[in-house]
């Protein structure tokens, strides 16, 4: 087993305080992909640069949808965000839109 691959919240703590900077290195952007793929909720606790990272919420949004209440306001109205959010977590949509229909 991968040495990141289960987080424990003591860590997951510690990295929500240590990533609300605005500009990350790659070794960091994967660690907070690690924290998100456990707990997506994490979002509410990051940097506003992370809530408008496409990648970082889309991550965040497919653990538990219902960090899409964190997101930007762009990316909840992202297609692709919002249905991933609303896959996992049906009452995620109270956050977020699709917009109209095509």
């Amino acid at each position: 087993m991968e040495r990141w691959s289960r987080l424990d919240d003591g860590f997951m703590k510690w990295a929500a305080g240590n990533f609300l900077g605005t500009s990350f290195s790659p070794a960091e952007r994967k660690h907070i992909v690690l924290m998100f793929e456990q707990d997506g909720l994490m979002l509410g606790l990051t940097s506003r640069q992370l809530t408008q990272d496409h990648q970082m919420v889309l991550t965040a949004v497919q653990q538990n949808g219902l960090a899409l209440e964190f997101a930007s306001t762009e990316l909840t109205q992202d297609r692709e965000v919002v249905l991933a959010a609303v896959q996992q977590d049906g009452r995620a949509l109270e956050f977020g839109s699709l917009g109209p229909r095509l």
